[in-house]
């Protein structure tokens, strides 16, 4: 079976969404799909534009990369597609509600082939509050006519299946999964003197935030580690310095796959003060790894933490004590409660979503 992966932004751009399909596209390889990607040709956040086509090795496979230019901003721009040869595929599987999902349902009506055309929700587009009208008037108009149309749709959450369970009567919910490979039988050594954030830099993550709560410390002997990189960067580097964190705080930017696992594995506590998430791939990532959670307390977060067991919902912008209680546990409490965390990032399991991804594809 051959298989057309949709997203808007893929390798070498860094993000949940990224690393999700790149995640699908490596276990369908293993288990001998062919498979190619479409996205667009720069990045978003950083404006780095990337080759129209490539050839990307995964293991002992590879996939093909076919970039497109576009207008418009994030969710709403028109991709310029041309010259896209569809007919040797058997399914078109896309990620995320934005225009790629109108043009291929537009252009399924004048295929002589059948091909199934499948959803993957992340999210949708109501992350946040900011131009909520024109969103909602949108998905109930265009957005909800195209997923109408296609084959099968695949909610990450709950809460997108309860908010595109109305679109189409063929849902199902497959939450987001994990690779937790690189993490089988690691056992953290839950150094909390380093706090790990693994994200971005854009205004919802509020990384502002996050540093002036490191501030208010006792930081002398801290370390926060902070992954990714954006056009927000600049800024934040600026109020690190200027709140004199510059001898306590590291800007890793973009680092490799191999790093990234690394950080997780060396750090005792993953924090984020972020407004809003489609998920949280990387606090999966990071409780798999040992790390005890430090995260705002919204909804999107509030599913990796019940009952204190895998660390702590905070106010970032007026809690100053949490991570005083968490330093203060005994070595035995803070082994207890990284194994806690390990044990429910297997919750999210990978390899069995992707079983329940190919048994959509399989689907008549």
């Amino acid at each position: 079976m051959r298989v057309l992966q949709v997203v808007r932004q893929f390798y070498p751009s860094c993000g949940g969404m990224q690393q999700y399909v790149f995640d699908l596209c490596e276990s369908l390889l293993a288990r001998g799909y062919e498979i190619d990607v479409l996205t667009l040709s720069y990045d978003f956040n950083t404006g780095d534009q990337y080759k129209n086509f490539e050839v990307l090795n995964i293991g002992e496979s590879s996939i093909n990369i076919s970039r497109v230019n576009a207008i418009g901003p994030r969710s709403f721009f028109l991709p310029a597609i041309s010259d896209l040869s569809l007919d040797h595929y058997d399914v078109i599987h896309i990620h995320g509600l934005d225009r790629f999902l109108d043009y291929f349902v537009l252009e399924s009506f004048f295929s002589k082939k059948k091909r199934k055309l499948v959803f993957t929700t992340h999210g949708g587009i109501f992350h946040s509050d900011k131009n909520l009208w024109f969103k909602k008037l949108w998905f109930k108009t265009l957005s909800k006519l195209s997923l109408s149309k296609v084959d099968a749709v695949m909610a990450c959450s709950k809460q997108d299946y309860e908010l595109f369970s109305s679109t189409n009567n063929a849902i199902h919910l497959i939450e987001n999964g994990v690779n937790l490979a690189p993490f089988k039988g690691y056992s953290n050594p839950c150094n909390y003197n380093k706090l790990l954030y693994v994200g971005g830099f854009l205004e919802h993550k509020r990384v502002d935030v996050l540093l002036k709560w490191f501030s208010k410390l006792d930081y002398q002997d801290l370390e926060l580690c902070l992954v990714g990189d954006d056009s927000n960067r600049l800024a934040v580097e600026s109020l690190c310095e200027s709140i004199g964190l510059q001898n306590h705080v590291k800007f890793l930017g973009r680092i490799s796959r191999e790093g990234l696992i690394e950080q997780y594995k060396t750090a005792g506590i993953f924090v984020s003060s972020s407004q809003y998430e489609g998920f949280g791939l990387s606090i999966v990532e990071a409780m798999a790894a040992g790390c005890t959670l430090i995260l705002e307390d919204n909804e999107a977060f509030n599913h990796f933490i019940k009952n204190s067991d895998t660390g702590h919902l905070i106010q970032f912008e007026s809690d100053e004590s949490t991570y005083s209680s968490l330093s203060k546990l005994t070595n035995e409490q803070k082994y207890r409660l990284s194994k806690a965390c390990q044990q429910k990032a297997q919750l999210y399991d990978w390899e069995e979503r992707v079983d329940r991804i190919v048994g959509v594809y399989g689907e008549h």
